[in-house]
């Protein structure tokens, strides 16, 4: 391991914050991909970041969906 590798968070709350520390829109299936953990797992961890108002969530205007 360099100084340049990716260290992987153990959590998965931190994983999602890391992912969209940049403040771009991002999807669930974007942040799944990324992080490379079950959909359900983003979905859960996400819905609870969203209440503990870490995270913004937003509806698609094309499908209605989070």
């Amino acid at each position: 391991m360099n100084a340049r590798d990716k260290i992987k968070p153990k959590s998965i709350r931190v994983a999602i914050l890391s992912a969209l520390a940049d403040g771009a829109i991002t999807t669930i299936d974007d942040l799944q991909t990324t992080l490379d953990v079950p959909r359900k797992k983003v979905v859960d961890n996400a819905v609870h970041a969203a209440n503990d108002n870490l995270i913004k969530r937003m509806r698609d205007d094309v499908t209605g969906l989070a």
